[in-house]
């Protein structure tokens, strides 16, 4: 049994931010993620500085990152998901359990020798870490494996000099003893298949924000999916998947109307020539200075206050979007070449039974509710209880920091 003061269970910016706080304070902490990689959502995400800077955050991101990297005395358990928690008087007994196929992130050196054997490279299960302050610097994505666990013929294995790919017959299992825990398990990107009029899965063109921040960061600037050309026009739509009763998400993301101004605005500075819509219901109140960006979009950059009714795939791979257009008073059909989805953000629902027996529950949102929960020595951080953007979970990190070591203090 690994024992520990305390236990951190999720590895996003939240709680990265939290670990980077307490990191002085002589505590044996623990951080136990899900994935193979730390950074959680906020890897995703892509700089919008343009010729200046937009105040989009991401540099925080970076900062976290490059903070943690420098520190060797991490205790990290990467692709280990926890199963059970429960409390035996005054400590949590966690069981958790380790994927059987992952890549030491202490023994690897980066050489990138497993990505290039692995069949289909960036198609294959080798997967490049998505950014070079990402420990480890390559990842298992386990779904796409195509080896057999007890073949003795794994190339990336072989060619792994310093044996940081670990195949193991099956998971293991592995028990963790802290006196406080830590919940900064992150959210849930909406999934736009559950809007069947926009036709997600028929639009080659048409992806989520999150896909357009990945093609930002490897491409420099976006491209059609279908044939890779720039398209001449481009949409977003706003609130897909929040500010919706019919899908019982009836909250408002709130990130959402800063994230796409700051996308167009980089956009519109690579690409001045494409011409670009967003479709939205009413925008956030953006502050002074997010409301001086909007001031300073081009005029190729059009804001249409009108949800579409319907989505379908047109010809060349295009999608047609019929709205109502309030100038016109009349529903009209547009055609674009690409669209982007501004998906709401969720409460990991998965996560609700394991939380269930330290009475923690669900807020009518579907978010973790945190009433009263640190004088227990359960801390609760970040956008797993509630829409935040990458500077409100590092602002909740250093307020939930300072209760942990007001907890500890008086332990």
């Amino acid at each position: 049994m690994e024992q520990f003061d305390l236990i951190i269970i999720g590895a996003g910016i939240s709680g990265l931010s939290v670990l980077e706080e307490i990191k002085d304070t002589g505590l044996r902490v623990g951080v136990i993620e899900r994935s193979q990689i730390i950074g959680g959502n906020a890897l995703n995400l892509s700089c919008k500085a343009t010729d200046r800077c937009l105040r989009c955050n991401y540099c925080l991101v970076i900062s976290c990152l490059k903070d943690l990297t420098l520190n060797n005395s991490l205790d990290i358990s990467l692709g280990t998901e926890v199963k059970r928690i429960k409390r035996e008087k005054d400590y949590f007994i966690l069981n958790a359990e380790r994927q059987s196929l992952v890549i030491r992130a202490d023994l690897c050196d980066g050489c990138g020798r497993c990505y290039e054997v692995c069949p289909g490279r960036d198609d294959g299960a080798i997967r490049r870490s998505p950014h070079p302050l990402v420990s480890p610097p390559f990842y298992i994505d386990t779904e796409r494996c195509i080896c057999d666990k007890e073949s003795k013929d794994r190339i990336c294995e072989k060619e792994c000099e310093k044996g940081a790919i670990v195949f193991l017959p099956n998971s293991q299992r592995i028990l963790f003893r802290a006196k406080a825990i830590l919940l900064s398990t992150g959210f849930v990107p909406f999934d736009p298949e559950h809007i069947k009029r926009f036709n997600f899965s028929k639009c080659p063109n048409m992806i989520t924000q999150t896909e357009l921040d990945q093609m930002l960061k490897l491409k420099g600037g976006v491209h059609r999916i279908s044939d890779g050309r720039v398209p001449q026009n481009m949409a977003f739509i706003q609130c897909v998947g929040s500010r919706n009763p019919k899908i019982d998400k009836e909250y408002c993301s709130r990130v959402c109307c800063g994230y796409t101004l700051r996308s167009v605005l980089k956009i519109s500075h690579i690409h001045p020539e494409m011409e670009i819509s967003v479709f939205y219901m009413d925008i956030q109140d953006l502050g002074k200075k997010d409301e001086q960006l909007l001031d300073q979009l081009p005029q190729r950059v059009r804001y249409i206050r009108s949800m579409p009714g319907d989505m379908y795939p047109s010809e060349g791979d295009n999608i047609l979007i019929r709205y109502y257009d309030e100038r016109e008073n009349r529903v009209v059909s547009h055609i674009f070449e690409m669209v982007s989805l501004s998906v709401g953000m969720c409460g990991r629902e998965e996560n609700f039974p394991l939380f269930e027996e330290l009475n923690i529950r669900p807020d009518q949102d579907g978010f973790l509710d945190t009433d009263g929960k640190d004088s227990e020595g359960i801390f609760i951080c970040g956008s797993c209880r509630g829409p935040m953007d990458v500077s409100e979970c590092v602002l909740d990190a250093k307020v939930v920091a300072h209760d942990i070591k007001r907890f500890f203090n008086k332990v």
